[in-house]
């Protein structure tokens, strides 16, 4: 399966916790043989300015950030999926229409080409996939779905 992870997933390598999520338990998904691991390089983005707000607030240590960082780039297990791409980019303008975080529907698209699974803790991203979106959807890839974590580990 071809499991392409929300951001909030990543958060925790730089020491950013996030309710229900641990380091270990994405951690696990990447060493899973069941699993090809997909991220948007938006990652290394989002990581970066929200680890640098929390440096700046005194809550994590820079250091913090790039070890973190590093794990994610270099980790061989990821495979990582660039947003430039002219598919990529339409379906985001048109997700965008429904949907007043820019960054959240370059992601979205970038699972829908390149991915059968979209994990995410965005309730609102997967009513509005199953609800709003979901013929769009099926037209770009009528194998996917977006399943939200607390689903993914029942």
């Amino acid at each position: 399966m071809k499991l392409f992870l929300d951001s909030s997933f990543f958060f925790p390598f730089i020491r950013i916790k996030v309710k229900g999520v641990s380091k270990q338990d994405v951690s696990d998904l990447f060493k899973n043989d069941q699993f090809e691991v997909l991220r948007s390089d938006l990652v290394t983005f989002e990581l970066s300015a929200k680890g640098t707000k929390y440096v700046n607030d005194g809550l994590l240590k820079i250091e913090d950030v790039i070890d973190g960082l590093n794990v994610i780039v270099y980790n061989a297990s990821i495979h990582v999926i660039p947003i430039h791409h002219s598919e990529i980019q339409i379906l985001a303008a048109v997700l965008r229409k429904d949907h007043s975080d820019f960054i959240d529907c370059l992601t979205l698209a970038s699972a829908i080409f390149h991915s059968t699974t979209f994990l995410t803790l965005d309730e609102e991203l997967a009513e509005k996939s199953r609800e709003v979106w979901s013929q769009l959807i099926k037209e770009s890839n009528e194998t996917f779905t977006v399943v939200l974590w607390k689903d993914f580990i029942n």
